[in-house]
């Protein structure tokens, strides 16, 4: 999000819901060009609220899938294979 005064416009992916107080973002399919801090501002002629909240982006190739521990796997697939 580069410059934190940037206005995030809705669209296919990325779409907001207001409904009596409740506020959600939603963003499908995210990706590492996501990554940053999103803030909500809501103002009235009563005064204003503002949250914030950090998205952090695990990309597939950042998860481990092989065993840490080969002797642990070799265990399970014997239970495995004796059932």
């Amino acid at each position: 999000m580069g410059n934190p005064l940037n206005v995030l416009l809705a669209g296919s992916r990325i779409t907001t819901f207001f409904n009596f107080g409740y506020v959600a973002l939603t963003i499908k399919h995210v990706t590492t060009h996501d990554i940053g801090v999103y803030t909500c501002r809501a103002y009235n002629r009563m005064g204003q609220a503002t949250t914030s909240a950090q998205l952090t982006v695990v990309s597939k190739k950042d998860i481990i899938v092989d065993s840490q521990h080969p002797g642990g796997l070799e265990k399970i697939h014997y239970l495995e294979d004796t059932r």
